[in-house]
């Protein structure tokens, strides 16, 4: 990734702002029917969104370093493929911890 005349798009505040809202939209729709009944399940469940965003920040770097690197289209595909399912499984992960640690601070919302 040499340096180029144009700047990034990943160094742009407003858009990673702009992401960062609509993924904790996001996130709290995903839990959907459990919603959190103490303020500390809900600060959690917040905050446990930002390593996420990180994460996928990081694979968003890795992609656009393997895309100028001499493999491959295959080979770069399948490091990109590998790296999304990567960061799908990491948010995966961060709700199941969020919901077995905090299971008890959850309800279920039926209407």
């Amino acid at each position: 990734m040499g340096p180029t005349p144009h700047r990034s798009v990943l160094r742009d505040w407003r858009l990673w702002l702009t992401v960062g809202v609509l993924a904790e939209l996001a996130w709290f729709a995903l839990l959907h029917p459990l919603v959190p009944r103490t303020p500390r399940a809900g600060l959690v469940e917040a905050v446990l969104l930002f390593p996420v965003l990180g994460y996928w920040y990081f694979v968003c770097r890795a992609v656009v370093h393997v895309a100028d690197k001499p493999m491959t289209l295959r080979t770069r595909q399948a490091i990109g493929l590998l790296l999304a399912f990567s960061a799908v499984a990491f948010a995966v992960i961060a709700l199941w911890v969020a919901q077995t640690l905090l299971g008890t601070e959850f309800g279920r919302e039926f209407r």
